[in-house]
Parts: structure tokens; sequence; C-alpha cells
């Protein structure tokens, strides 16, 4: 139920928003159809070219611009600076890596200058490009030519290096293998003598022992043989390393001479890196045709379809911003849940067209021109039959007194209790209507009446009686009602009026004093029903003393348009006031009147 009633709720609000659905939406189509009237049209033209690398080169550079411009002879004498800048913001590029594609465009309004623009920017680009491309392959071929003289002068340093290594190692291993022919027959001659001391000495131990003379001498000459045996350079580790440096050096030296034989026959022009396939940029297609006449129709129509979603979509969030920031009550049951006061009645929205008949004022809203019409009638009924039913069941007999009052100034209360009182006298009851909103008093122009004088401030302050202050039919119709709407409306002779009376100079006294009791006993002693209409709780303390005179406060609450804190601080001005005479602390708040007069 809850969800039931937000939506609805909502769903009223919503409706109620029209404004801020309608001004946005009509200013937004507005700007549109300006745009597409006064905006000539501009002409889109593209260019593309396969290029590897930029080089960091943009077509749309201000240099390369100006550089087209001057050669068509388009700058702007007196200023070219502005009119460079102005062909440079309508010029773009984009690249696409797949495909090494550039697309240049430039837009304007003359196609055929643009197209000689965009068509020079094209070629010039080209042009920087493949400079860009020559000249950093020459600064190449440069550096790799001196790179190779610089490594041609290191090989064959190292070259040079390793043959003197090379001989060196010949050398010596010469050297050493001279000396080993030279120590190789005085060592076989010393090992055999060798053998020789020591054939004599093994006889000499058969007979003698090892101390023997002789034996000890034989020691002798075999040791200092020996010694020079070792003495004697063999061939050794030395030798081998000798040998293996050699092998060494010659391998190296075999190596760098290789290098040295394919430097000397490589050529410059070799070093020079083979261009990759598109490397170069080419010119793969000029400016495509200006737009056709239908192609610009097109574009206004898509730029009328962008605005109408445009404003759509912004007027759609205008309502709901303002639904949302909306802190007012639109239904029954909001108002009911809000302020936990009975809802008496809901009265609706008085087309103008119903009005039209009417002799009152172009701005009267009062049913007298309704009499046909139920929708209008039945609320302002329903309302006098829950008041008759409910409100004033089971009281004593007599007159009643009806106080209606609102939060704010402005919420329709005047029409309401006027309208009200016209039922309650098409019922068949004696009514008399109070304008007892003494300082905004609007009783007697509802009812085309010229003057207030004399009304109430006149009665209160006995300055005439009440027969003289009352106002009938014949008021009513010498005030401007017509006499044809009279007669259509049944009843009307038994609603009498009293306007608001004479200005006075402090309300508050007049309002308070024990003469208001007075008067509106006597009255209710006249009338079944007595209505007054009340200033609004906001900007006048009488109301609160005037609502503890009467029988019924009615509390009227203008839908859709007061904040609903508006109506809890009235509310709670309003809980302390009793009927006076009363012993009982409730108060004699009976019920609000939703207002849809909007």
């Amino acid at each position: 139920m809850n969800i039931i009633n937000g939506l609805r709720t909502n769903t009223s609000k919503i409706g109620r928003k029209k404004a801020f659905f309608i001004v946005p939406f009509m200013i937004i189509i507005l700007l549109t159809l300006i745009v597409i009237t006064v905006r000539k049209p501009e002409y889109v033209l593209k260019t593309k070219i396969r290029v590897g690398d930029t080089f960091g080169i943009n077509p749309s550079d201000t240099e390369m611009v100006a550089k087209a411009m001057g050669e068509l002879e388009l700058l702007d004498a007196e200023n070219p600076a502005a009119s460079i800048s102005s062909v440079k913001q309508k010029i773009s590029a984009k690249k696409d890596p797949a495909s090494s594609l550039m697309e240049i465009s430039a837009t304007g309004k003359k196609s055929v200058e643009t197209a000689k623009i965009l068509n020079k920017l094209t070629d010039l680009y080209v042009y920087e490009v493949n400079s860009k491309l020559n000249k950093m392959q020459e600064e190449d071929i440069a550096k790799k030519e001196v790179e190779m003289n610089e490594y041609k002068k290191n090989l064959r340093e190292e070259m040079l290096a390793a043959k003197k290594r090379l001989e060196d190692c010949e050398r010596r291993l010469e050297e050493m293998q001279a000396i080993e022919g030279k120590s190789s027959g005085l060592l076989s001659s010393f090992e055999s003598q060798l053998a020789e001391l020591e054939f004599q000495r093994a006889n000499l131990l058969k007979t003698y022992t090892s101390a023997y003379p002789e034996v000890v001498k034989l020691d002798s000459e075999i040791g200092e043989l020996k010694e020079k045996i070792s003495s004697i350079p063999r061939e050794s580790t030395g030798k081998l390393k000798f040998e293996r440096e050699l092998k060494d050096s010659q391998n190296i030296y075999n190596a760098l001479k290789e290098k040295w034989d394919e430097a000397s026959l490589k050529k410059i022009e070799d070093l020079k890196e083979p261009k990759k396939s598109g490397a170069t940029a080419t010119i793969v297609s000029y400016t495509q045709a200006a737009a056709t006449p239908s192609e610009i129709l097109w574009r206004k129509r898509t730029i009328l379809l962008i605005g109408i979603v445009m404003a759509i979509l912004i007027s759609l969030l205008s309502v709901l911003v303002a639904v949302f920031l909306d802190a007012s009550i639109v239904t029954q049951e909001e108002l009911y849940a809000y302020t936990n006061l009975q809802v008496i009645g809901e009265v609706p929205y008085i087309k103008p067209v119903l009005l039209k008949d009417m002799k009152i004022g172009k701005k009267s809203s009062l049913i007298l021109g309704c009499e046909g019409d139920s929708g209008i009638i039945e609320p302002y009924r329903l309302i006098y039959a829950y008041m008759h039913s409910n409100i004033f069941e089971g009281q004593p007999s007599g007159g009643k007194s009806i106080f209606l009052t609102s939060s704010i100034p402005g919420e329709g209360k005047s029409t309401i209790a006027s309208n009200l009182a016209l039922i309650m006298a098409k019922a068949g009851k004696n009514v008399l209507l109070i304008d007892a909103n003494l300082s905004n008093p609007s009783i007697h122009s509802l009812f085309g009446m010229v003057s207030r004088v004399p009304g109430f401030t006149d009665l209160l302050n006995k300055g005439v009686g009440a027969d003289t202050a009352v106002r009938d039919l014949t008021d009513m119709l010498l005030g401007g009602l017509g006499l044809e709407t009279a007669i259509k409306f049944k009843g009307l002779d038994r609603l009498k009026i009293i306007t608001a009376g004479s200005p006075v100079s402090d309300l508050s006294e007049l309002i308070i004093s024990p003469e208001t009791n007075s008067v509106i006993a006597e009255l209710k002693t006249r009338f079944d029903y007595i209505i007054l209409d009340g200033p609004s709780i906001s900007t006048s303390i009488d109301s609160l003393t005037l609502a503890s005179k009467c029988d019924a406060t009615i509390m009227v609450y203008l839908a859709g348009k007061t904040p609903r804190q508006r109506i809890r601080s009235a509310l709670l001005k309003l809980g302390s006031v009793r009927p006076e005479g009363s012993s009982r602390n409730a108060t004699n708040i009976k019920g609000a009147i939703l207002n849809k007069c909007i």
C-alpha cells in the first residue's frame, strides 16, 4: 500500500511539473533551430597517406600550415597570424597503427579553398617526412663509415700485436730446441758414466762393506754425476706451454687477418640498412568530394534529431530534479500521513472555460458558473456532507461557526470558503460568509463588490448594526454578478456576506475583544452556518484568536506548492487552541482540505 501511495504521489508531482519539462524543451529546440538556420554548412575533406614513422612531424603544425597557405597565396596581408590560426584549428590528423595509414582532415565553409589547402598541406607533409627519412639515413651512413674506419684501425693494431706475439713465440721455441739439442749429447755421456760407476760399486760391495774407502769414493763421484745430470735442461711443461702459446697466437692472427680481409672488401653502401616496406611516406588519396546538398540536409536533420534527444533528456532530468527537491504534498494520503489530520475533502481545478460566462471578474474561480458540472460541484458537496455528519453531529442545535485558515498566504482558502458557503446555501441552509482576513481581504472582490465598507470591523466597533453590515444578493447584482448566473444558481438568496469593513489601526485588540464573541454568538442565532475566511497563520496571530472563538477550524493546504514544513509549523501553533469557554485541552482543528486549484 505504501508503495502504491508513493507511486501515486510521485506521479502526481510529475504531472504538476509540466513547466519544468516544457520550458527547457522549447529553449533547446529553439536554440537547435537557430543553429541549423544561422550556421553555414561546413565541408569535411580528407586525404590519406601511407607512412611508417612520422618522426614527430604533425601536419597541423603552425609552420607547415603557414607554408602551405603562403605557397597558395591565401595569407591575409594585414593579419597573417589570425588567418593561419583559423585554418590550423580546423585541421586534424590521426594514424591507424595497424594499417600505417594517416588520415588528414580539414573543415571549411569554402570547399574549393579548403581542398587546395589540404592537398598542398599533404604534399608538404609527405616531402617533410621523406626528407627527414633521407637525412637520417645519410647521417646513419656517415656514422657507420666513421665506425668502420675506427674498426679497421683497431683491427690493424690488433693484427700487428698478434703477429709480434707469434714471432716471439717462434723465436723462443727455436732457442729452446737448440738448447735441448746440445744438452741431449752431454746427458747421454753423463748417464753412461753413471752406469759404469754404479756397476763398479756393486762389484765392490760383493767383497767389501759400504765403509770401504774405494766404495765411499765411488759414492761421492756418483753423487756429483747425478747433480750434473739434474742440472741439464730437459723437455718439460715449459716447452709444451710455448707450443700452446704459439698455436693460440697463430689462431688469433689468422682470425684477425680474416676479419681484415672481410672489412677491406665491404663497401660503405653495403652498410646502409634496406628501407622497410611502407617506411617512405606516400599519398594514398587526395581530398574527397565536398558534401552534396543532400548530405548537408542530412546533417541538419541529424543536428535536429540530436537537439530533440538532448531536449527530452535535459527536460526529463529537470523534472526529476524538481520532483526530488519538491517538499510539498500532493495527495490526501500523504497529507494525512504527514499531519495525522483528517482530510475532509479535495477541491478540484476549475477550467477557465467554465468561467467565461461569469460577470464577476476574469480571475474569479467561484462555482457559480459550474452549475451543470458535477465534477466541480460534487467535491464541495462531499465536504459539506462530511461536516454535517461528522464534525457537527451530536452537537447542540443552532448555528455553527467554521474558521478556515492556511499556513501561508495564497493557498486558496478564500475561494474555498466562498464556494463552500455557496454549496451550503444551495443545500437550503442560511449561510453567512465573513471576510475575517482583515489585513488582506478578498471576499468582496470575489463576489464583484466594489467596496469592503461597511463590514466586520465596523460591526465589531459598533459603528453599524448586523443588518447594515450583512450584504445579500442585491449587493452581488449591483457589484457585477450577472442576473442570468444568479438565476441559474439556486439558493444564492440564502447566502449573506459580511466584508472586511473599514481599516483599523489595531486589529489584534479588536479581535480579542469580548465584542467579537458577542457578534459571532448573535450571528449564530440568525444563520445555520457562519464561515469565517481568516488570515494565514504565518502572517497574523489573529488567526489563532479567531480559531479559538469558532466551533471548528479547517486547514487549507495548497497541493504541490506549499512546503510541508509550513503546515507542520502552523499545526504546532494551532495545537494549543481550544474553543473559547471549553475546559477541554483538545484542539478544535477538525480536518484539512487539499486544494488543487493550481
